[in-house]
């Protein structure tokens, strides 16, 4: 007859239980080292416009590369720009987008690293607009005028704007009756249809964005000069990103493609075509001129 060791069965048992805790304990420390090599990217946003507005340009996007990723992203959107620089220098944001000329300075400061581009980056514009009870039809028609930029650390809303003014031999603070710095983008364009002050300049896609939506009165303003293109925003992440980490944020955007319907979608709210890598030297050009009229340290 067939004998059943009862102390063996029950050494057995133990065994298996002890087993099953260890490969428990081991697959949650494997999920707290995931958590540890960050699985939350704090991301900064250039203030552009509204928060809610931030928000439905970006959180498309962020659902995505979360998918695509693993990673979870926190989005900042900082009252001004300087504060964004100031949030990547102090270590606050993991990832953000930069306008060129931010680019080059937390470049400087931190040695910020330059990670993706739109298509629409390497021939970026700028566009002045004058409030229509104004005859001007042309940049010089503008003289003597009340004026307009973005935020003084803005590309698009000052940078090259008074690189190229210049170039034409319109000094802005004698050209100009009174200069006003707005902050944004669209804040510029507001002032102007509002009459607030007679002319402004501003990056073409907001321009065009906002007369296309009806966020501003179309026959209140009037287009009198667009910029010869340049290369501005950029997606750019910490140098103490590990290389692990940067490349699947990096390949998370490449992996966009306008064939497919939802990627369309997200990729037309971020007004691009495609994403492409952005290389150390796209902003080689823009560090020559801001260095040439005095803006970076």
């Amino acid at each position: 007859m067939f004998k059943v060791d009862l102390y063996g069965v029950a050494v057995l048992n133990r065994f298996r239980r002890l087993l099953v805790l260890l490969v428990c304990c081991f697959l949650l420390s494997c999920d707290s080292a995931q958590k540890v090599d960050g699985s939350v990217v704090r991301v900064g946003i250039i203030p552009d416009g509204s928060i809610e507005l931030m928000e439905q340009k970006y959180k498309p996007l962020f659902d995505y590369m979360t998918e695509e990723t693993g990673y979870q992203y926190e989005l900042y959107t900082p009252d001004t720009y300087q504060d964004l620089v100031e949030l990547f220098e102090q270590h606050k944001v993991d990832l953000a987008i930069f306008g060129g000329y931010l680019f080059l300075k937390v470049k400087e400061s931190r040695g910020a690293k330059p990670l993706v581009l739109r298509d629409v980056d390497e021939k970026f514009r700028s566009i002045v607009v004058v409030n229509s009870r104004h005859e001007a039809a042309n940049l010089g028609d503008t003289h003597g005028l009340s004026f307009a930029f973005g935020s003084k650390l803005s590309t698009a809303g000052h940078l090259m704007p008074r690189f190229y003014f210049l170039r034409n031999e319109i000094n802005p603070e004698s050209f100009f009756q009174k200069i006003t710095y707005s902050g944004s983008h669209s804040r510029t364009v507001k002032l102007v249809e509002e009459g607030r002050v007679d002319a402004g300049v501003a990056n073409a896609i907001t321009v065009r964005r906002m007369l296309a939506s009806g966020e501003v009165d179309q026959t209140k303003l009037r287009i009198v000069w667009e910029s010869p293109p340049y290369t501005d925003y950029v997606w750019a992440v910490q140098k103490t990103m590990s290389d692990k980490k940067m490349n699947r944020i990096r390949d998370s955007f490449l992996s966009l493609d306008p064939g497919v319907a939802q990627h369309k979608t997200i990729l037309s709210k971020l007004g691009a075509g495609y994403f492409m890598p952005a290389g150390q030297g796209a902003f080689s050009e823009l560090s020559r001129i801001a260095n040439s009229l005095g803006l970076l340290e």
